[in-house]
């Protein structure tokens, strides 16, 4: 038998192969111009010599799949003894309640599988779909990890019964669970099914769920948890619940609950858009703190209501959890100001063991008290290799940025940097501290740095500079500088130093109207530089862009452009 990982990319590929001992199946035909009835029948015709098959990857996504193409596909196909593998990629087709049914009847014949993947996001399945789908499940007995992907499809709580039905038929096999069920039309009593399937898989070890943009509410968040809190042998839970009108009610109970879960080692919880306030937040870290084999901790909490209180219980519960080595907090668009910062960067400042940190506290008026108290704990991570930090829109002026920066200066293992710092008060020597910073970063290849309208002018664009002149493995470099006052002079500095950066190779600028970066003389003549990905300013109008670009098309060694318009 050839084992062997065989992907196709077109049909002729296929019908020139002899497939009747291949084990390892991928047929890749995504977006496919030509998948007419012919096409699908072809395709039909090599998968049903395949009866050796153990593992079958197979991507329609994008490519108008409906009813008649379904059962072209799948009717008369033999039952697959061997295949333990099976993914399915049909999202954004045109799949509908009867079109799935057609699919449960091909999946009734896969009786070995032990591991299936069905991605159907952003078709009109419905309640009925996924109760078809979810019936066909159920009969698969041996299913250990499954994954279905089913967003944005009309889908009401008469639909997650019969998925919760299914999930109860595999819950003494299933190890590793993925449901995605974002954008739906699922309520409480949705939420409270889910929680009653999830209570009883009591070996489940990984589980991720995407719930989010519905309305599950307060009492449908305490269902979903207390379910949770029955799989005591997770280890990895990722769980989003975004924009579903949950408050302190809900967030309360998960914090009760999640401390049930004693080996969990990494956790991702997204909470963005609900109205938390500091109860809800204090009552969630202080379940996670209970969690000590935390090693992976992600929490975004953007668009709540967390003031000081709410940001000092965070710092002090992740001071707490002492194999924590990396962390994602979002608190962009809350109400921290520089006392909820500062008490906040007290604990981040017990993290010592931080090897990756990306943290953002956009528009949460911090200011450079809490500038410098986000920096004095940066200090304290001297073993950080990667840091993300969004500090956009927050009243800091060159007095924050410094003491930011003199905390950075500790960081000298750092080898991936984004900086954001838009839209402050920054000046030039604010700017110059930054760049005293970046010329310790001898490790440092990629670097994203954000400082577009602040108040840097040509000196503080020497400083930076100057600092970049010393990161001489930088491969990847992303800045974003207009707003600031530059004048021609500026931008040549800039020019001079990419054009000095012999590892570069890949440049992403964000560029304003006339902007004269990348317009000398060096830039053009540059050997370096192989992609350049160019993100204009939003309402530029076409001739703008079209000037950045024929602007770019000069670069002599240039590979390959990219533009990035919404």
């Amino acid at each position: 038998m050839e084992y062997q990982n065989s992907t196709f990319f077109n049909i002729n590929s296929l019908l020139n192969t002899d497939l009747s001992n291949f084990s390892h199946l991928n047929v890749q035909l995504e977006n496919c111009q030509y998948l007419n009835n012919t096409v699908i029948l072809q395709l039909k015709n090599c998968l049903a010599e395949c009866l050796q098959l153990q593992t079958l990857i197979l991507n329609l996504q994008f490519d108008g799949i409906q009813f008649q193409q379904m059962k072209l596909l799948t009717e008369g196909l033999p039952e697959y003894q061997n295949l333990n593998n099976l993914q399915l990629h049909l999202n954004e087709n045109e799949i509908l309640p009867e079109t799935v049914s057609i699919l449960g009847s091909f999946l009734k014949k896969c009786q070995q599988l032990t591991k299936l993947k069905i991605e159907i996001t952003e078709n009109c399945i419905g309640s009925e779909g996924l109760t078809e789908l979810s019936n066909a499940i159920q009969t698969i007995k041996n299913i250990q990890h499954l994954e279905l992907q089913a967003g944005n499809n009309y889908i009401e709580d008469d639909g997650i019964l019969a998925l919760s039905k299914a999930l109860s038929h595999l819950s003494v096999q299933l190890t590793d669970l993925v449901i995605e069920l974002q954008q739906n039309q699922i309520t409480e009593e949705g939420a409270y099914q889910i929680g009653e399937a999830l209570s009883i898989c009591s070996h489940l070890k990984n589980l991720d769920l995407f719930l989010d943009t519905n309305k599950i509410g307060d009492r449908g968040a305490s269902s979903l948890f207390t379910g949770i809190s029955k799989c005591t042998q997770l280890t990895s839970l990722k769980l989003d619940l975004l924009d579903n009108e949950i408050k302190d009610e809900g967030a309360c109970q998960f914090g009760e609950k999640i401390r049930c879960l004693q080996n969990i080692t990494n956790i991702e919880i997204v909470l963005d858009n609900n109205g938390i306030r500091d109860n809800g937040i204090s009552s969630i870290v202080i379940g996670l703190s209970n969690c000590k084999l935390i090693t992976i901790l992600s929490l975004r909490l953007r668009q709540n209501k967390i003031d000081q209180k709410g940001a000092n219980e965070i710092g002090v519960a992740i001071s707490t959890l002492s194999n924590l080595t990396n962390l994602v907090l979002y608190l962009c668009y809350n109400r921290l100001g520089y006392r909820g910062a500062s008490n906040f960067a007290s604990g981040l400042s017990k993290c010592s063991q931080l090897k990756e940190l990306s943290l953002s506290l956009n528009s949460n008026k911090i200011k450079d008290q809490g500038a410098n108290a986000i920096g004095v704990a940066l200090s304290n991570c001297k073993n950080l290799k990667k840091l993300e930090l969004w500090l956009n829109k927050n009243e800091i002026s060159h007095i924050g940025a410094s003491g930011l920066a003199t905390g950075l200066s500790n960081c000298t293992q750092i080898e991936f940097l984004l900086l954001n710092l838009q839209k402050n008060n920054i000046g030039v020597e604010g700017t110059c501290a930054i760049g005293i910073t970046l010329s310790k970063y001898n490790n440092i290849t990629d670097l994203t740095l954000g400082l577009n309208q602040n108040k840097i002018e040509d000196m503080g664009i020497y400083g930076i500079v100057k600092g970049l002149s010393n990161c001489s493995s930088i491969k990847t470099l992303s800045l974003t500088l207009y707003g600031n006052n530059l004048t021609s002079q500026g931008y040549s500095q800039i020019d001079q130093c990419i054009y000095s950066m012999k590892n570069l190779i890949l440049l992403q600028c964000g560029l304003s109207d006339g902007e004269k970066l990348l317009k000398s003389k060096e830039i053009l003549d540059c050997n370096n530089i192989k992609v350049l990905n160019i993100i204009p300013t939003n309402y530029q109008s076409e001739s703008e862009i079209m000037y950045h670009k024929i602007k770019a098309l000069k670069i002599k060694r240039l590979v390959q452009l990219q533009l990035e318009i919404d």
